[in-house]
């Protein structure tokens, strides 16, 4: 009886325990993949390191070595330069007067009248002066003086006569003067000095 038992119940086959071998080869193949990649990617990363910092050295030897031109400055830089190395002496520096200009300040009736004398330099050296003198045209000068001109109206035009009248003449060309500067600085050009040459309220 027993061995009729035995006989009608088959065996279950046992699992074998761990992976088989196609998953062990996959993620054996993987590993390796992830390996390879991430020792490519920090291979490249000091590559670029080594060859930035050689870069930047070569760079910075290079702007040791060789100043940097006018040409290359910012109007802003070079107007800074300029009042840097700004001498003394008025020997180096030209003048000229606007002429009067008559113009309205706001919201009045009445007109004033201004002539400014303006002391400026033209380039950071007398070399450089010259270089600027020789190749402004009469169109350029003509077009910095109609923007001279332009700011002191439009300074006046922004101002009430009561704002005129209660301003001291010595605050007034600071004044002038502040509005002035974005124009030479535009022109490459440095403003010394502003003088009320003339000042009517009529």
């Amino acid at each position: 009886m027993a061995d009729e038992v035995n006989k009608q119940e088959p065996e279950v086959p046992k699992k074998k325990a761990g992976l088989s071998l196609p998953v062990i080869i996959g993620i054996g193949a993987g590993v390796l993949i992830v390996l390879v990649v991430v020792i490519l990617f920090a291979v490249k990363m000091m590559l670029n390191s080594v060859v930035g910092t050689q870069q930047g050295d070569t760079q910075s030897t290079e702007q040791v070595q060789k100043p940097v031109e006018d040409k290359e400055l910012s109007n802003i830089e070079y107007y800074k330069k300029m009042a840097d190395e700004d001498k003394i002496s008025e020997n180096d520096s030209k003048y000229m007067e606007t002429g009067r200009i008559t113009t309205n300040p706001r919201a009045s009736t009445q007109f004033v009248v201004v002539n400014l004398g303006l002391s400026y330099r033209i380039g950071v050296d007398a070399e450089d002066a010259e270089k600027k003198e020789g190749t402004e045209t009469d169109d350029q000068k003509r077009r910095f003086e109609a923007l001279i001109r332009n700011a002191i109206n439009n300074q006046i035009g922004d101002m009430s006569v009561g704002e005129l009248q209660q301003i001291r003449r010595d605050s007034l060309t600071s004044i002038f003067k502040e509005r002035l500067v974005p124009v030479f600085i535009n022109n490459r050009i440095f403003l010394r000095d502003v003088i009320l040459v003339e000042y009517i309220i009529q």
